[in-house]
């Protein structure tokens, strides 16, 4: 019998705190670095970030040119964009890297240089190779 009351008080208090949970605001949380400080500090001032960071690598490949090879650093991250008069896919296949390529719609390629070495930049129907990534070891 002492059992039986016993799941039934328990059984009511679950269903108050649930209830009292749905009910009950959420807590207010702060924006990262909109400063944790007591109620009425204003927030430190920060400056902005730069549209790119310095270890960020951006390169542009014209499918014919015959351009100069990329080149970025281990830890980089790079944008390519590929433009041209084809549509194929561009590959860079020690990467794993595919991306689709039209008259109207460049490839777009972001990736984390994570291997040092010389990978070429391929069409993958065509085999013809348009670009060079050289990626070197950090300093």
């Amino acid at each position: 019998m002492f059992g039986r009351r016993l799941v039934i008080v328990v059984a009511i208090v679950m269903g108050l705190m649930a209830l009292a949970a749905t009910v009950a605001p959420p807590p207010q949380r702060t924006a990262p670095g909109a400063g944790g400080g007591p109620a009425g500090t204003p927030p430190r001032a920060t400056s902005a970030p730069p549209s790119a960071a310095p270890s960020d690598v951006t390169g542009r490949l014209e499918i014919g040119d015959g351009g100069s090879p990329i080149r970025a650093r281990v830890g980089q991250n790079v944008s390519l964009h590929v433009s041209g008069d084809v549509v194929d896919s561009v590959v860079i296949p020690a990467l794993g890297v595919v991306e689709p390529i039209d008259p109207a719609s460049p490839a777009q390629i972001q990736l984390y240089a994570s291997t040092a070495g010389v990978f070429p930049i391929r069409l993958l129907a065509s085999g013809r190779t348009v670009g060079v990534l050289e990626i070197s070891p950090a300093s």
